[in-house]
């Protein structure tokens, strides 16, 4: 997103459309001394990144496990804190 520390790239932007449909981080924010970043993944690759998260890092009584309401899906998206 940044580009090349010769040539930046504008705010927010991708040198070039394609690899900003292709990449995955969609939007990310330096704020001091925190990155925040958004990510968008497919079904496949969400699955997957969860069950890696999950294997580092067990929970077999689904403790940290958050649902959230998606009222313009109508269903429960969950989320691990």
């Amino acid at each position: 997103m940044t580009g090349l520390p010769q040539t930046f790239n504008d705010f927010l932007t991708f040198q070039e459309v394609i690899i900003e449909i292709e990449h995955p981080i969609r939007l990310y924010c330096r704020y001091i001394d925190r990155i925040h970043m958004f990510f968008r993944f497919t079904a496949e690759e969400a699955r997957d990144l969860i069950q890696r998260c999950l294997t580092e890092h067990p929970d077999p009584n689904n403790e940290n496990i958050v649902d959230y309401n998606d009222k313009n899906v109508g269903h429960v998206l969950h989320a691990w804190s």
